[in-house]
């Protein structure tokens, strides 16, 4: 009985140990004179997000090893410009839309 009862908690353990789970991320913001900063770490994270009226702000989005994915939306209202920063390292894929109906508006992507 004692053997089972090692032999089944040490299966346990080494499910646990390997398993791993994605993050999906998913939320819209609206406003202006925002910083939004957003990191993860890890694979098969995929972020959907979506800034309405975004004016005088920045947004930096980083993902860190592979097969992550990004699709952002941005719309701006009227007013200073605002920032979108997508940073990705490894295998990864990213969808941008950005809608600037002010003075000045910028993307950046950096894909490693």
């Amino acid at each position: 009985m004692l053997s089972t009862y090692i032999k089944l908690s040490s299966l346990l353990i080494l499910l646990f140990s390997f398993s791993a789970q994605a993050n999906d991320l998913d939320f819209t913001i609206s406003g202006s004179g925002h910083t939004l900063n957003i990191e993860q770490d890890g694979q098969n994270n995929d972020i959907d997000f979506t800034a309405n009226n975004f004016v005088s702000g920045t947004i930096t989005i980083q993902q860190l090893n592979n097969n992550n994915d990004i699709d952002v939306t941005v719309t701006a209202g009227s007013g200073s410009g605002s920032w979108l920063t997508i940073y990705q390292n490894g295998n990864d894929t990213y969808n941008a839309n950005l809608w600037c109906n002010h003075s000045w508006c910028g993307m950046t992507v950096d894909q490693r």
